[in-house]
């Protein structure tokens, strides 16, 4: 079974979408283990080197800890750092930029872009969980265009970059859509099948399970939201 690079945009979806990876039991346990600090500790002198050896310890302890599954959880921006890290620690990557030694690195891995439906239902979820929104007095006390503009504009441009990455190195990623996969929880059974698992009949019965991150609050912020948007164009 193949090992997987996930790659995500912060937010609640993608928390309960790894939790929820995490309780199936062999789809490893997905983290970002390529970090100074996971590899070396927090204490680490800042010109304490990270080797190959180093490198390949931690993807070996993941495997350990993720029932022979290493599962590489980035961020957009994460992706560059991790490649410097392994240009610095590799020697046959070291010639190479980091976007190009993250990917070669990780080129028999299969890449895996958690999303939401849209940019503004990722906006909302996330606005509404850093807000602790859960009543309409709440909303109409916390809601903030601003605010939530710029959240938006920053999933956006998230999603964007993933795609441009993906487009630049050919990468032809394996696609979980949130929503989508609420509504068919057996969503890992496909992708069992697509990293090449002999047998998807053992997934724990103590599965975490996504939960529904839409509703009538939800909806009646996303209108007012779209609203504001709409009035600011105008105006601009």
């Amino acid at each position: 079974m193949k090992n997987y690079v996930l790659c995500v945009v912060d937010g609640k979806s993608t928390d309960h979408f790894v939790k929820d990876l995490a309780s199936v039991g062999f789809l490893g346990r997905p983290r970002l283990y390529l970090s100074r600090a996971n590899l070396l500790g927090s204490g680490a002198a800042k010109e304490t080197r990270i080797s190959g050896d180093d490198v390949d310890a931690a993807l070996s302890a993941a495997a350990s800890a993720g029932s022979g599954i290493v599962a590489l959880r980035v961020n957009l921006d994460q992706v560059a750092r991790v490649g410097t890290l392994l240009k610095n620690a590799k020697d046959e990557l070291s010639s190479l930029k980091p976007l190009e030694a993250f990917t070669q690195f990780f080129s028999d891995y299969e890449y895996i872009f958690i999303r939401q439906k849209t940019p503004a239902l990722h906006m909302t979820s996330n606005y509404f969980g850093a807000h602790g929104i859960k009543s309409p007095d709440d909303l109409a006390e916390k809601y903030n265009f601003e605010d939530s503009q710029i959240e938006f504009q920053r999933i956006s441009s998230e999603y964007q970059g993933w795609r441009k990455f993906f487009d630049r190195f050919d990468i032809k990623p394996i696609t979980l859509v949130y929503e989508e996969c609420v509504e068919s929880p057996d969503y890992v059974y496909e992708l069992l099948r697509r990293l090449g698992a002999d047998s998807i009949s053992d997934v724990s019965n103590d599965r975490e399970g996504l939960k529904r991150l839409t509703g009538p609050l939800k909806r009646d912020f996303l209108v007012k939201f779209k609203a504001d948007q709409a009035e600011k164009l105008a105006m601009d």
